[in-house]
């Protein structure tokens, strides 16, 4: 027959288990959902096998307009890319006199999908880091 001294080394052991096995995948669960780090890529050579992940792209500015989403959050649609080609951009933070200038975008490629509510453009990036580069 157990004792009550027994009795409780028993439960206290199974709490340290229960809280060393909480922490480990506490660990593991923020180890998966850490970001990839993102390929250089030129915007020519945005394709299907980049769909999903991240990626950096260098360009200029063409053209960024403010939009305004189904349930009335503010986005912004910007078009990057060289004289060889374009890619549309969708950011959620405001840009301020990037027009023409040269760019660093890092964020997700989607060859499909939705943006602010709507479908968006075919090939686009959902970014998240977007820096004017200096020359």
């Amino acid at each position: 027959m157990l004792t009550y001294d027994d009795k409780l080394k028993r439960a206290m052991k199974w709490t340290c288990f229960g809280v060393i096995a909480f922490f480990i995948a506490l660990v593991l669960m923020d180890s998966a959902n850490a970001r990839e780090l993102p390929e250089i890529v030129e915007p020519l050579d945005l394709s299907s096998t980049w769909d999903g992940r991240r990626v950096t792209i260098f360009g200029y500015a063409r053209s960024c307009e403010a939009l305004q989403g189904r349930l009335g959050s503010n986005y912004i649609k910007c078009w990057v890319g060289t004289s060889l080609g374009n890619v549309a951009v969708y950011t959620d933070f405001q840009l301020y006199g990037v027009v023409g200038e040269r760019v660093i975008v890092i964020g997700v490629y989607k060859e499909s999908g939705r943006f602010g509510g709507f479908l968006a453009e075919d090939n686009f990036i959902v970014a998240d880091t977007f820096i004017r580069d200096w020359e």
